[in-house]
């Protein structure tokens, strides 16, 4: 039902540090048959040159390739086809007319914009190595960073730069204990703290929250998982694999089993992280977040 990639970038030879919590932003490229068919429909060979804000002379081929969003349409673009709203940029454009004034193609056009993905490794375990973890939409309608980088075949080069976190990094006491949510690939960078927390020996408890559709296809990281359990980094491993039963179970509700518990960490001065789907996930966590502080806290829910 779906899938989720690891990808080990090699940044041996680079300038590129980063610290465990960080992002990854990555500069994508549009694919080949994308690239082609909005060519087609622009009527304009692909040396054609254009003038870009940020990489001045640039011939149109590249634009489109690296430059140009072609996924989603820009205001102006609509506007040219008459349309109120958006859709999907190759579906739209093919009832544009041809171009005849290479200089006004730019304006049709979204700037790409780079993807962050958490990083799932630590540069105490793997200084020269940067992990993500990748899920990849294979719908009618693909993201164009994951489907492309995803992708690639090994030895291929990638634009990259590391976006540094503010306040998503492991605690800087060791003995702080910590409570990790992170299901699906929301798991990337507790892997990384996991790995962190071991190379500081930090003395500090582990608890993670994992979840996904289902165990046999979806316990990621598993075998790594175990084994931080039996060397005692991961104090706790909760897992909610939703549709392996008939009722839907998710990590907010294993949070909810454990209440009293979490309660418990929290008063000793946890650490609490979530990371994952922004949209409804982390919102259905901080509401059970709250309901377990209002009851085993002896609260109002105000």
């Amino acid at each position: 039902e779906k899938e989720t990639f690891h990808i080990d970038l090699d940044i041996s030879g680079t300038n590129l540090t980063y610290k465990t919590g960080d992002a990854l932003g990555v500069w994508p490229c549009n694919s080949e048959a994308t690239v082609q068919h909005v060519l087609n429909t622009l009527q304009l060979p692909e040396q054609t040159m254009l003038t870009l804000r940020r990489q001045g002379p640039t011939p149109l081929g590249d634009a489109l390739r690296r430059w140009f969003d072609l996924s989603r349409p820009a205001p102006a673009l609509l506007e040219r086809l008459g349309r109120p709203e958006g859709g999907y940029l190759p579906d739209l454009i093919t009832t544009l007319s041809g171009m005849t004034d290479p200089q006004t193609v730019p304006a049709l056009f979204r700037q790409m914009q780079p993807r962050l993905y958490s990083i799932s490794s630590s540069p105490l375990t793997d200084p020269d190595h940067i992990h993500l973890t990748v899920g990849v939409n294979r719908t009618p309608y693909p993201g164009v960073s994951s489907t492309w980088l995803t992708g690639l075949t090994e030895g291929e080069e990638v634009p990259v730069f590391v976006q540094p976190t503010a306040h998503f990094h492991v605690p800087a006491d060791d003995s702080t204990p910590v409570i990790m949510v992170g299901p699906g690939t929301g798991i990337a960078p507790f892997r990384a703290f996991l790995q962190e927390r071991t190379a500081r020996q930090a003395t500090g408890e582990n608890w993670l929250f994992f979840g996904e559709r289902h165990e046999s296809t979806g316990f990621y990281y598993r075998e790594e998982l175990e084994a931080f359990m039996a060397q005692g980094c991961l104090t706790r491993l909760d897992t909610a694999f939703s549709r392996d039963q008939p009722e839907r179970i998710y990590v907010q509700d294993r949070m909810e089993e454990h209440g009293a518990l979490l309660w418990d960490w929290l008063n000793r001065g946890a650490c609490l992280y979530i990371c994952g789907d922004a949209a409804r996930m982390a919102r259905d966590v901080d509401s059970a977040l709250k309901r377990i502080i209002a009851r085993h806290g002896d609260m109002s829910a105000e």
